[in-house]
């Protein structure tokens, strides 16, 4: 029988992991509104004030997600038991100030758009940042899985 004491143990901040949950949560419900949004024209057209408020959350969410991230240590305790990640964790933490950025050049666009062909410019600007968002965060989560699973060793 292995000694349980030599092995490497991943702990569990709750406090972190309820805010990240009620984040994840408070984000999701923005992206979908603003997928109703940008997704069909006539929907945008009626809802111009809606799309740049919406995108303004976003940003603020999303200022918000990034600092819980980097705040709490999101990566590090993996990355301390699996420091071949170190190079893949440094880059996911640096999409997190040009993808903030990008999110606020969105806001500023949709504010700015004065023809129905700028709104839908800035819509499908949306969604091709959602896209690379929705990428960022599942490299995130392949990120902590690898960790976890093939580094600490769970089902040992």
């Amino acid at each position: 029988m292995a000694d349980q004491s030599s092995s490497r143990q991943l702990s569990i901040n709750a406090f972190f992991f309820q805010e990240i949950k009620d984040d994840q949560i408070e984000l999701a419900g923005i992206m979908a509104r603003l997928v109703e949004l940008a997704a069909v024209p006539a929907v945008l057209l009626g809802h111009p004030r809606e799309f740049c408020d919406r995108l303004a959350a976003l940003r603020d969410q999303l200022a918000l997600h990034f600092a819980l991230e980097e705040a709490y240590g999101y990566f590090d305790e993996a990355i301390e038991s699996a420091p071949r990640l170190h190079v893949d964790a440094s880059r996911l933490r640096g999409q997190h100030a040009p993808l903030y950025q990008e999110a606020t050049t969105l806001v500023e666009r949709a504010l700015e758009a004065t023809h129905e062909d700028q709104l839908h410019d800035a819509a499908q600007q949306f969604l091709d940042f959602k896209r690379r968002f929705e990428e960022h965060e599942a490299a995130e989560r392949t990120l902590i899985f690898t960790a976890i699973h093939q580094d600490i060793g769970v089902g040992d």
